[in-house]
This record gives C-alpha cells, structure tokens and sequence, in this order.
C-alpha cells in the first residue's frame, strides 16, 4: 500500500490600482491507496482547506465583508476492480464536498474499459461533477464596463449574490483506440454533457448612485439557465520510420444554451465564442541524429460573437542538438500572419438593447527567437 500527506501554505498579495488584497490559504490532503485481494485497488482520503482573505475596497472592485474566513472538507473513494485477466476494467467511486456556499456537493464517476488485445481498447464513462460559487460571485461588486464621455454617464456593475448556487453538470463520454498496424494510432472520443442550473447574468433595475452621480445599470448572476454540448474528436498519429511521424486532429462541438427572456442574447453570445470545428496537424522529422524539424498547422472556425474570422495558422520549430550538453533551436509564431486576432474580451457582459458594448481584441503578433541550452 502506499499512503501520501501533502501540506501546503500560500500567500498572494496584490496591490492594483482595481484590486488590493491578501489572501491566505492552508491545504492539508491524504490519500490512502491498496489493493484488496489480486484484482481490486481501493483509494480512499480527504482533505481541508482553509482560505483567509482581506480585501480593500475600490472604485472598480470591492467585497462585502471585505474580509472573509472559508473552510472547505471533502472525502473520496474510489475502487477498481479487473475482470477477464484484466481485459476488462470497472472504476467506480465518489467525491463528497462540503462547503460554506452551498454545503455538500456528492460528485460520483463510474468508468468502464474494455481491452479485448493489445491493439483495441474501448471505454465508456458517467458522471458528476459541480462548480461551487467563488467568494467573487458571493460577494463581489465589480465594475464591468462604464461610459463616461457620453450622457448620460453610467456604471456597469456586476453585483454578487448570496443566493447563487452551484453549476452542475453530468458527463456521458465514450472512446476507441485501435493500432492497425505497426505505427498507427487512431482515437475517437465522443461526449454529451447536461449542464443545470448555469449562471447567466440578468438585467436588474437601473437607478442612479448619489456619489458618483452615474446611472448604474446593475448586472446580477442567477442560475436559470441549462446548456446541451455534444461532440467528438477524431485523431491518428503515423509513425512510417523512427525519424518521422504524423499526427492530426479534428474535433467538433455543438453548444445549445437554453435561457429565458433578455438572458436569450447572452446565450447566444457565449455560444458564439467557442469554434465548433478545429483541425490540427503536426508532423515532426529527425533527418539527423542530432537535428529535429518540427511544424505546426492548425485552422479554428470563426468565432461570430467575437467578431473573429475562421483562420489557418502554423509555427515552425528547428532544433539542433550540437552536443550531450548543448542544444540550439529557432522558433517561428505565427506563420501565415503578421498578426492575428484569436482572442476577444467583451467588455459588456451583457448584450442588452441600451447597454453599448464593447470589445477589446488581443492580437498574436508574429514572433521569431532563437535559444540556446546549456546543461552542466
């Protein structure tokens, strides 16, 4: 058997012009792990946390209280169980959590994994997990997005409420993995997830703020809506000779988000962040011992609520290993553009007919270095 006691302690202090704080944070985490007769391994433990934190309150960023004591349990246990000279796997276990939100959150798994030889292997899993609501989504009031040069002047404000519950999701995923030959790999993998009880923002009532004189357009997360993702990734690698392999991936996702009245747009909205189709590839080659040749091509659908086009992009690798202790390499980002935008962050968390949004593009620029490693 093996048994494992980890303990840690962090602290983060920030000091931005938004946000000012320290946070403190003591982990305490065991784990037991044996095996129970000649075809089942048990694994069992728990853990605490507790996270002490003292924030100063700004114009943009404040929380109330403004300090804050939290204490986090869970427990585990998982066991494994191998059937037909261990052809055929059985996981099965659960994760119980408790804390001062929501109080306790039960997560449990069941996987199955059936490997018939070497060359075939198919698995099935089912389960549960949770996102439990941050001391930010509890407490927070955060400034979103303001308009100030135009009258009137408003505040966006996105406010915390103690009402807030947890984001629950159950997984349904599934896979193959088949060598149908020497040096050839391929993988299929497929999911279906339910999403419940998913945090959308909502439009309060707007009303005007006596010392800043600014219309205040309040924004406040409810768990009133669910969401459906399918799909599915489709990989293989080939490995004709020991200096040279080829791997490419293709994955495809549908997202349906489902909410009620105003929340409709925001559905939407997030919907359209996420690229249903994405195709990679990647081939490396090793002419010499000593040099290795890496490139890169991917291409990304648009993304239609960011306002970004679909796009095919690569970047170039060259390392040369010049001796046991020194190596060279020289990169290439961003081969086809001299810059491009693949992110987007929306300023306005809400796409409501008076609210102006805006977005801020974050742009990868072309970059081109060398480096040089020297181990001793």
């Amino acid at each position: 058997s093996e048994i494992q006691l980890q303990l840690y302690y962090d602290r983060v202090q920030r000091r931005e012009s938004a946000v000012r704080g320290t946070i403190h944070t003591v982990d305490v985490d065991f784990q037991h792990d044996f095996l129970w007769g000649s075809n089942q391994e048990i694994i069992w433990g728990g853990g605490y946390r507790f996270v002490s934190d003292d924030f100063d309150s700004t114009l943009a960023f404040s929380l109330h209280p403004a300090s804050r004591q939290l204490h986090l349990f869970n427990a585990f246990f998982q066991n494994e169980i191998s059937f037909i000279e261990r052809k055929l796997r059985v996981i099965f276990g659960s994760k119980l959590e408790h804390n001062m939100y929501t109080g306790v959150e039960i997560q449990p798994n069941l996987r199955l994994q059936w490997t018939p030889n070497p060359r075939h292997t198919a698995w099935g899993a089912l389960s549960r997990a949770v996102r439990t609501p941050s001391r930010a989504e509890n407490d927070a009031r955060i400034i979103s997005d303001s308009f100030t040069h135009v009258p009137p002047p408003y505040f966006q404000i996105l406010f915390g409420d103690h009402a807030v519950d947890s984001e629950k999701l159950t997984a349904l995923e599934a896979g193959y993995r088949v060598h149908p030959a020497d040096g050839m790999v391929f993988d299929l993998t497929a999911f279906y997830n339910l999403y419940d009880k998913l945090q959308i923002l909502h439009e309060g009532m707007p009303y005007l703020d006596p010392d800043y004189n600014v219309l205040v357009l309040p924004l406040i997360a409810e768990n009133t809506a669910e969401a459906t993702n399918i799909g599915f990734e489709i990989s293989g690698s080939f490995t004709p000779s020991q200096k040279l392999k080829f791997t490419t991936v293709y994955s495809f996702l549908n997202m349906d988000i489902k909410a009620s009245g105003a929340s409709t747009l925001e559905a939407q909205n997030i919907e359209g962040q996420s690229p249903k189709h994405q195709i990679f590839f990647r081939t490396t080659f090793e002419p010499l011992g000593n040099l290795t040749l890496d490139i890169r091509l991917r291409y990304v659908e648009e993304l239609p609520s960011l306002q970004l086009h679909d796009y095919v992009n690569g970047d170039f690798h060259l390392g040369w290993q010049i001796n046991r202790n020194m190596g060279l390499s020289v990169v290439v980002h961003n081969l086809f553009h001299q810059r491009l935008p693949e992110s987007r962050t929306s300023l306005s968390g809400l796409n409501a007919p008076f609210i102006q949004s805006g977005t801020a593009a974050s742009e990868i620029q072309r970059g081109i270095y060398s480096k040089i490693t020297w181990r001793f």
